[in-house]
């Protein structure tokens, strides 16, 4: 007996995931918005750990960074968390 599975099969349950992923993502993201209603912790780490670079937009899909500002995060000085967090606001505003 021979099992035989369609590209349209895999590629459905690829999208299938990924919308998954994207509302978990997205679900995560929502609930740092809302603890951010209170005033921001600018030295606060912006990951919500979903470490996943998307290629198309050089950003984390988790926290919105690109590769240099989450390198940068560890030795920043306020000013740079203070500008980082901004970046990110505007991203998440935009999406």
């Amino acid at each position: 007996m021979s099992l035989i599975i369609g590209t349209s099969g895999i590629s459905r349950k690829n999208d299938t995931i990924n919308s998954i992923i994207r509302d978990i993502v997205k679900n995560l993201q929502t609930k740092t918005a809302i603890a951010m209603l209170q005033p921001l912790d600018y030295g606060a780490s912006p990951c919500i750990n979903v470490c996943v670079m998307n290629a198309e937009s050089g950003l984390c899909d988790g926290c919105q960074r690109t590769l240099d500002e989450i390198a940068l995060w560890g030795g920043a000085s306020d000013a740079q968390k203070r500008t980082i967090w901004q970046l990110i606001l505007q991203r998440r505003g935009a999406s």
